[in-house]
C-alpha cells in the first residue's frame, strides 16, 4: 500500500516528471529486470537482507541509490552513505523531501534531509572496531535472534567456535569503549554499524 500510494504521490507532485518504472520487495527481485536508473530503497525488506550489501549491489549495477527509510540513526546513515547511497530520507520526513533527493540523484549529487544532517553534525560517530568476515558473519546472525547453535550450523562451524568469535567480538567492542556484555548490546552495536537493520529482533 505504502508503495503504491508513495507511487501514485510522486508521479502526481511532479506532473509526470518522475515516473515508477518497477517496485519489488527484495533487491534480488529486482536485478533480474531492468535497473532503473534510480532506485527508493528501504532498509527493511521481506527477505531481511543486508542493507550495506544491497546499496553494494544497486551500485554495481550503475543505480543511484536514495534510502527512504523508518531508520534514524546517525551511524546507520553514515553506513549506508559510505556503501553508495547518494540520499537519504526519513519516511517521517514530508514527501517534497523525498522528491529533492531524487531531483538531486537525477543530477548526481547527493541529499540527506535538514534533521538528518543535523544529527550527522551533532552525533559522536562511533569508532567501528575491526572485524574479520567470519566475526560479522557471527555477529550478524546472533544480532538476528538466531541461537549460538542455529549460527554454527548455518556456517558450518561448531557451537564453540561461535562462543571463540563472540568473544573476540565483545573484547573487540570493549577496547573501541563501546559495550557488548549482553546479547542486547551486541544486537545495538550490529545496528549502529549497519550489520543487521534496526527492527530485526534481538537474541
Amino acid at each position: 500500500m505504502y508503495r503504491e500510494g508513495a507511487a501514485l504521490w510522486l508521479e502526481r507532485e511532479t506532473g509526470g516528471a518522475v515516473r515508477v518504472a518497477v517496485t519489488t520487495s527484495t533487491v534480488s527481485e529486482l536485478l533480474t529486470r531492468t535497473v532503473p536508473s534510480i532506485v527508493l530503497l528501504d532498509l527493511r525488506l521481506t527477505d531481511g537482507s543486508d542493507p550495506l550489501r544491497n546499496v553494494a549491489m544497486l551500485r554495481a549495477a550503475e543505480a543511484r541509490v536514495v534510502v527512504h527509510s523508518s531508520v534514524e540513526s546517525a551511524d546507520t546513515v553514515r553506513a549506508v552513505i559510505r556503501a553508495g547511497a547518494c540520499g537519504y530520507v526519513a519516511k517521517s520526513a514530508p514527501l517534497a523531501d523525498l522528491v529533492a533527493a531524487i531531483d538531486a540523484a537525477a543530477r548526481g549529487e547527493s541529499f540527506v534531509t535538514q534533521s538528518l544532517a543535523y544529527a550527522l553534525l551533532v552525533a559522536p560517530q562511533a569508532e567501528r572496531p575491526r572485524l574479520s568476515r567470519r566475526e560479522v558473519e557471527v555477529l550478524r546472525g546472533v544480532a538476528a535472534g538466531r541461537t549460538r547453535l542455529a549460527v554454527a550450523h548455518q556456517l558450518g562451524i561448531t557451537e564453540a567456535t561461535v562462543k571463540t568469535y563472540l568473544e573476540r567480538i565483545r573484547r573487540k567492542y570493549e577496547a573501541s569503549g563501546r559495550c557488548a556484555d549482553s546479547a542486547v548490546d551486541l544486537y545495538r552495536r550490529a545496528v549502529e554499524d549497519g550489520v543487521v537493520p534496526e527492527g530485526t529482533a534481538p537474541a
